[in-house]
């Protein structure tokens, strides 16, 4: 349905394919369909994206399977959610001209490494899109691309 609404918007087509991990699953940054069956108190993660006139998009939403008796807030996991939160709203405080990518990463990764989950943190902070879906320059430790005005 997901796509079919996206068409309806008027994309062209999905920019890659819809990518759903529920549980332990969520953490995997390209997981792929698998026989786990969603359970309720579970957080599901979301990673889609349009073609939209020439043009990609990638969004990547988390959210929690209601149950009775389950809520965001009591969740073990609850705590975690709001720290990757954290994170993202350090890195999109630190983007503005004259700053290099890896900069954007350090203040999402300093967030995340504070709060004791450096270590299963193996993914880069975000990349640019456009054409592709996934283009340069990249928010990732190693990437000394300076942001411009316009980028």
């Amino acid at each position: 349905e997901l796509e079919w609404f996206m068409r309806q918007q008027g994309a062209e087509k999905a920019s890659f394919d819809t990518i759903v991990a529920s549980g332990w699953r969520g953490a995997l940054p390209h997981g792929k369909a698998s026989d786990k069956i969603v359970a309720a108190g579970e957080f599901v993660t979301l990673d889609f994206g349009a073609l939209y006139q020439g043009y990609c998009s990638d969004m990547t939403r988390t959210l929690l399977v209601n149950g009775e008796g389950v809520s965001a807030e009591s969740h073990p996991l609850f705590d975690v959610y709001q720290i990757v939160l954290q994170a993202q709203l350090a890195a999109i405080s630190a983007i503005r001209p004259g700053v290099r990518c890896q900069q954007i990463d350090d203040a999402a990764r300093r967030v995340i490494t504070e709060a004791g989950f450096g270590d299963y943190f193996g993914h880069n902070t975000g990349h640019a899109i456009g054409i592709e879906v996934h283009e340069d320059p990249r928010f990732s430790p190693r990437d000394t691309t300076t942001l411009q005005p316009g980028m």
